[in-house]
């Protein structure tokens, strides 16, 4: 298995934390990854918060993880009462953050999301693909992500969901699956790459090696790299954090 994090390119030239982070559980058979939103001014405290409580759980499974999301953010928000009198700025502002999580069961994958990332399934025959969960309502031009967040501050951040957010669920069967991971958006850039061989990413995710990941994506977002003898010019191809559980 495969659990990467590493800062995107233009959060290194803005001076900006990485703001992904990511659980495993001992077993492996839970993986999940959070992505703080960059409008939030210190989004990377949810996710690392978040983390910590899931460390602290006897047991995570599909059946009670939604209900754990809840624990978390009303006890986040009943502890930020405490602290300030106005507390949907600060909860927004730590707590915006997108959640994809993956439970291997007995006969199949079970994939959770709320938000934007993606899903990344490798067939019985090791073929890979990826799934991108673009979980956004659009109004007047601008984007708004799903954020759980949404149930616990200020109702104009819920108005374009009518309902309240929950998970979206997505199944995929051992029969035809070996293995899903997921990844946060940060890996749309990766599409754009150029000179560097994309399906050395896929052989990567496949061999499960974080210490060659972490130097592929560096190697990514080098401005200037030598192919053939000649010094290329490229666009970083993770200009966003990016983690991978795989």
């Amino acid at each position: 298995m495969i659990a990467v994090s590493k800062i995107g390119s233009d959060h290194v030239g803005a001076n900006k934390n990485n703001q992904d982070y990511f659980f495993v559980s001992n077993d492996e058979k839970v993986k999940i990854i959070m992505d703080g939103c960059g409008s939030g001014d210190f989004s990377e405290i949810g996710p690392r918060l978040f983390s910590l409580i899931l460390q602290e759980k006897e047991e995570i499974n599909v059946e009670n993880f939604e209900e754990i999301v809840k624990e978390f953010f009303s006890n986040l928000k009943e502890a930020m009462k405490m602290i300030y009198k106005d507390i949907t700025n600060i909860l927004y502002n730590i707590s915006t953050f997108t959640i994809l999580a993956v439970f291997e069961e007995e006969e199949r994958f079970t994939v959770l999301t709320c938000g934007d990332g993606y899903i990344i399934t490798q067939d019985q025959e090791g073929f890979v693909l990826f799934h991108e969960t673009k979980e956004v309502i659009e109004e007047d031009g601008e984007e708004y992500p799903k954020y759980f967040v949404y149930n616990y501050v200020d109702k104009e951040k819920l108005k374009l969901y009518k309902e309240a957010v929950t998970f979206t669920t997505h199944i995929y069967p051992k029969e035809k699956y070996a293995n899903v991971g997921v990844a946060t958006d940060g890996l749309r850039f990766w599409k754009n790459l150029k000179y560097l061989d994309g399906e050395k990413f896929i052989q990567l995710l496949k061999k499960g090696k974080k210490g060659p990941m972490s130097r592929y994506i560096n190697k990514c977002n080098e401005k200037y790299i030598e192919e053939n003898g000649e010094m290329k010019k490229q666009d970083s191809a993770f200009k966003d954090d990016i983690s991978i559980v795989f």
